[in-house]
């Protein structure tokens, strides 16, 4: 099985009238917006919705509102008669601009929106418009994270699944944590992305028990701390005060005594000395852990994508971010199974 029958999402099914959420507001500024093309330079606001691109690579209430959700709503917007027929013809109205180049345009925030743009569309229509401004003005370069974005869209349930984790299994509520009151860095929703990164990565590095028992780790790792400031020790004492709590649990996941102490070592390693390496038993269990981990660093602002030990990794970090935007309120009780639909809506 390859990578992709493993990690591709389940045909998205979107509502077909949502993409009349762009009719009305290109009816108000779509000829300013084609006439500003045709001077050859953007001088007002509508990028997102006269250039749209796939949801997920903005956080603005604009680029959520507007973003494409994935290829069929990419198709069904460039068959629409309007929405398409305006599309390619102030496309065509850019390829038209001479002596240009396209942050003279458009300046560079709106001009890598625009490679996002014609990088998403001349995916479901490859050899067109689209593809002649991708090599007039981006001298053929693509959206990398568009088109991993369309290659492989994360399906949590799917990653979940092939992991073999029943979600019900693991509920966090406030009363779990070593300090009486919810944390607002360290606290449930952090807890429950990382175990969301866990199951990602399980899945694309095909490593589906190391996934499991990452994710294990991932369920206790922050419920031991005591400040949201540095803390190297919370790691090994979440194992020494959590980690036997839980033994049903595991008992229940068939974890045996070997893979207990791995569980037990990602979890000690994930807030202290990192001492594994990559021929050791266990180091992909503390590796998943760790990077699944970091990747919710977004939240924060500081996440070091070079301190991440798999490319895939990498990979999965606009998904994360996009998962962060859709739960950053999450702090409260809740049922990881309610966590999850939260994620994916």
């Amino acid at each position: 099985m390859g990578i992709l029958d493993i990690f591709r999402k389940k045909e998205q099914v979107y509502n077909p009238n949502n993409i009349e959420r762009f009719i009305e507001v290109q009816d108000k500024d779509y000829e300013i917006a084609l006439s500003e093309i045709r001077s050859g330079r953007k001088r007002s606001h509508w990028i997102w919705y006269i250039f749209p691109q796939l949801k997920g690579l903005g956080r603005s209430a604009y680029a959520q509102h507007y973003g494409i959700n994935g290829k069929d709503e990419a198709e069904a917007y460039l068959s629409h008669k309007k929405l398409g027929g305006r599309l390619r013809e102030i496309t065509q109205a850019l390829l038209n601009v001479d002596g240009k180049g396209a942050q003279e345009i458009f300046g560079e925030i709106d001009a890598m929106k625009v490679r996002s743009s014609m990088t998403l569309f001349d995916a479901v229509c490859p050899n067109d418009i689209f593809a002649q401004v991708l090599e007039k003005y981006y001298n053929g370069s693509r959206c990398n994270i568009t088109l991993n974005l369309l290659r492989d869209p994360a399906s949590v349930n799917e990653a979940l699944c092939y992991i073999g984790v029943n979600p019900a299994d693991f509920p966090l509520t406030n009363t779990m944590f070593t300090r009486p009151v919810h944390a607002p860095i360290h606290g449930i929703g952090h807890i429950y992305r990382t175990m969301i990164g866990c199951a990602l990565l399980g899945a694309i590095l095909q490593k589906p028990r190391e996934g499991l028992l990452a994710f294990c780790g991932a369920y206790i790792h922050d419920l031991a701390r005591e400040t949201d400031g540095k803390e190297p020790e919370h790691g090994a004492n979440a194992v020494l005060n959590y980690f036997d709590k839980f033994s049903n649990l595991w008992d229940k996941y068939q974890l045996s005594h070997a893979e207990r102490e791995q569980v037990k070592q990602a979890v000690t390693q994930h807030s202290g000395c990192e001492w594994m390496r990559p021929k050791d038993p266990g180091y992909h269990v503390m590796a998943i852990l760790k990077d699944a981990d970091a990747l919710d660093r977004c939240r924060i602002g500081d996440l070091v994508p070079e301190w991440l030990r798999y490319a895939e990794s990498k990979r999965l970090i606009k998904i994360i971010e996009l998962i962060y935007v859709k739960t950053s309120s999450v702090n409260e009780d809740m049922e990881f199974a309610s966590f999850v639909r939260k994620a994916m809506k």
